[in-house]
């Protein structure tokens, strides 16, 4: 799905902003966020729901670089899926205190420099 998201060079949008791209992106993302629901709660591994979200949202902000054009969102998008894969590693109260904060300091700061 990431490849077909890469992959796309065009769409219909205004101008600088392309829709079509970001509405794949976006509905890669709900898919993503469905499907690791219901494998989750499977596999036993719902300790680490909010780490897969990090990654999958992060994952999201490629779909804004391509949609965009903004490499800025590339960064947003590695520093969000580092940071959430990293986590995993912490015991359990300090993996979801750490995905969180750190997720939300990578959007503040990702935020800071958009504005530029």
């Amino acid at each position: 799905m990431i490849a077909l998201l890469w992959r796309a060079g065009s769409g219909a949008g205004s101008g600088l902003f392309r829709r079509q791209i970001y509405y794949l992106a976006v509905a890669f993302e709900v898919a993503a966020i469905v499907a690791a629901n219901m494998l989750m709660s499977r596999l036993g591994l719902s300790a680490y729901a909010l780490q897969l979200l990090g990654v999958i949202i992060g994952l999201h902000f490629i779909g804004l670089w391509k949609a965009s054009g903004m490499a800025r969102f590339l960064g947003i998008a590695a520093a969000m899926t580092v940071l959430s894969l990293a986590a995993c590693a912490l015991p359990v109260p300090l993996r979801d205190i750490a995905t969180g904060f750190g997720n939300a300091l990578v959007l503040w700061i990702g935020a800071a420099r958009i504005r530029r």
